[in-house]
């Protein structure tokens, strides 16, 4: 059901807060997955980079300030796709503005963001866990 067509994507879905697009000779809208991997990208650099900092420099404790973002995304993308409401979606479709797209499904990314919107505030939890674990190992 993948398909790499002519058509151009577009900045802005009509109706707007529609998630995807129709794409000529698809069934159902569909969502590019090239935007999609760039918008993953910049989650896991952004993750990654989250991570070396409280190994780093626990004190920071950026997991306070990253994981309502990432939440917040998860769930903007889940139901509105990657523009208007999702930061790394628009950031996603912006970069890969100039590639010509691949059309998928937007069902299948619907249920796997909904699924990250989930699981993130486990790993928030684990990590703030983490965190109070060193400062209280740190006080004695």
């Amino acid at each position: 059901m993948d398909s790499t067509s002519n058509s151009s994507s577009t900045f802005f879905t009509n109706p707007w807060w529609a998630m995807g697009q129709p794409v000529e000779g698809q069934c159902g809208s569909c969502i590019n997955e090239t935007a999609t991997r760039a918008r993953a990208g910049l989650l896991n650099v952004l993750s990654g980079t989250t991570i070396f900092i409280m190994l780093a420099a626990p004190e920071l404790d950026p997991i306070r300030f990253v994981a309502p973002f990432v939440i917040s995304d998860m769930v903007a993308g889940a139901t509105f796709g990657l523009t208007p409401f999702s930061p790394a979606g628009i950031f996603g479709t912006f970069f890969t503005r100039e590639i010509r797209p691949v059309w998928k499904p937007t069902k299948h990314k619907r249920f796997v963001w909904t699924l990250g919107a989930v699981v993130s505030p486990s790993g928030c939890l684990a990590g703030r866990r983490g965190s109070l674990l060193y400062s209280a190992s740190a006080s004695f």
